[in-house]
């Protein structure tokens, strides 16, 4: 806010004023000079001061010489003219005393006065200072406010978009707690699966490696039967055609091929066993690797067809040699009985 230049007020200016008004019966003072000629409080209170004091400390008339009246003239004598004359002077000198002290403490109320009325106009001063001030202060504070108020709208804006942004990642995390739910839930009925199926396969692993023990078993025992029976049949051919070398031959050879079939057996005996071992070892890594089981199990599963073919192929070979071996017999036999009253010697 800016304030107007005062004007300039001089001695001559306020004199003037003072003088005017007090010829028109009107006391001059500080607001009514302040109102006709503006300027400066402290200023036109200073001047008014000077004015006053001018007015106040003018020189009385000289004293003059008051003529004795005719009754005193008459009745008194040049003693007592002298004497009034004394008295007059006196009382005048009275007079003075008094008007100086008048003056005097005029001049101090003066003085107080003008004081107040500087302080006054410093007072307002420090007014007008101060509502500048709250102006300024509250054209601040509106800008203020104007910008609080748009810094709130921004924050209602940025709190309502915030809580639609939480709301939408609220729904996208529920949804993703639902897929991950289903997900779970898939995955262990996958692995519930995959545990029954690889329970089942390894019952049906343990099952059919059980039988094939069994086979083996029962093929190892007729090998021994037949071996056993072999060593019988030899023995007795052995009396009975101690003689027939070309018998003795053909028996040789077929316990030769008997042994190398028994031989041939207890070899496929050993690879059975390390088949088994084999297949319990890949047991164990199917167990541990859980997603390969099917494919090994699978695998497992051909070689234990690959195994029962093998042992249904030992076994025809068994049975082939034990029929040759049965029928060996015989064949010697016959001519042992057809020469029965007359053997022959041995050379």
């Amino acid at each position: 806010m800016s304030s107007q230049e005062k004007p300039v007020v001089t001695r001559v200016m306020v004199f003037a004023e003072c003088d005017r008004l007090k010829a028109s019966g009107v006391e001059p003072t500080n607001r009514k000079l302040l109102q006709e000629l503006g300027g400066s409080m402290t200023t036109i209170a200073g001047f008014l001061r000077e004015w006053r004091a001018q007015q106040s400390l003018v020189a009385p008339p000289a004293a003059e010489v008051v003529e004795v009246p005719a009754t005193v003239a008459e009745a008194g004598s040049a003693a007592v003219a002298a004497i009034w004359n004394a008295c007059h002077v006196e009382a005048r000198r009275e007079i003075e005393t008094i008007t100086e002290q008048a003056n005097q403490r005029v001049q101090h109320v003066v003085t107080d006065r003008d004081s107040v009325l500087g302080e006054l106009e410093a007072a307002d001063n420090e007014l007008k200072a101060a509502r500048a001030s709250v102006a300024e202060l509250t054209d601040a504070l509106e800008a203020l406010r104007a910008e609080f108020t748009a810094l709130q709208t921004q924050a209602v804006g940025r709190e309502a978009a915030s809580a639609a942004t939480i709301e939408q990642m609220t729904l996208q995390i529920e949804g993703h707690t639902s897929e991950l739910v289903r997900v779970h839930a898939d995955l262990n009925e996958s692995r519930q699966a995959h545990a029954a199926e690889l329970s089942r396969l390894t019952a049906d692993f343990a099952r059919q490696l059980t039988e094939q023990t069994e086979a083996v078993r029962a093929a190892n025992d007729e090998a021994a039967r037949l071996r056993a029976k072999l060593d019988d049949e030899s023995d007795k051919l052995a009396v009975a055609k101690a003689g027939e070398l070309e018998s003795f031959k053909k028996l040789t050879t077929s316990q030769a091929e008997a042994a190398a079939a028994l031989a041939q057996v207890r070899d496929e005996n050993t690879r059975h066993a390390d088949a088994v071992k084999k297949l319990e070892g890949e047991m164990a890594a199917l167990r541990a690797e859980g997603s390969e089981s099917a494919r090994k199990l699978a695998a497992t599963a051909g070689e234990c067809e690959a195994l029962r073919a093998q042992v249904k192929s030992q076994l025809e070979v068994i049975n082939k040699l034990a029929m040759k071996a049965e029928a060996q017999p015989e064949q010697s036999a016959g001519p042992l009985s057809k020469d029965k009253g007359t053997p022959k010697k041995d050379k």
